[in-house]
């Protein structure tokens, strides 16, 4: 990556010199029968500079669960064939499963009171209600991944601070 100017020893880089560059080693799966609300969750996510797994039934999701690493996992609760609890409970019992220990988010519509601690008591870990607000999304997923572990783009510019003695 070649730094656009230098200032003071240190080079400086724009977002746009990093496109096609790893942004981030942290993997969210989002499991939604609904393609819109999945793509949507899926393109925010990414322009934070997270690696987006997308999943649109339970079956789906429990593959990835068995073939990928993954940091966080946000789960429709209610979809055909597989709701998000029975796919939850499977989980939590499926051989293989790379993501045994890994967060999972009830993402729902039913914002009804005492709606939270009904998916808490049935194994999840948090809650978002449909629709998502990306304010809400951002808390739960700062909630549940150390900020240490990402590289955060937070404005126009991406910095990167080098001594310029490192060549």
């Amino acid at each position: 990556l070649a730094p656009l100017f230098v200032i003071n020893g240190l080079y400086h880089m724009s977002i746009e010199s990093l496109k096609g560059a790893e942004m981030s080693d942290i993997n969210i799966l989002v499991c939604d029968d609904d393609r819109e609300i999945a793509g949507a969750i899926e393109i925010y996510l990414r322009n934070e500079g997270y690696n987006v797994f997308k999943a649109f039934d339970g079956v789906q999701a429990l593959d990835i669960a068995r073939g990928q690493e993954l940091h966080l996992i946000i789960m429709d609760v209610m979809m055909p064939n597989m709701d998000g609890i029975e796919t939850l409970n499977i989980s939590k019992t499926l051989e293989n499963n790379k993501c045994m220990d890994v967060p999972v988010i009830a993402l729902t519509a039913n914002a009804i009171v005492g709606a939270k601690e009904m998916y808490i008591e049935a194994g999840f870990d948090d809650y978002l209600s449909k629709p998502v607000k990306s304010e809400a999304l951002m808390d739960i997923i700062e909630k549940y991944i150390s900020k240490s572990n990402k590289l955060r783009v937070s404005s126009a510019f991406f910095i990167i601070l080098v001594p310029s003695s490192i060549k």
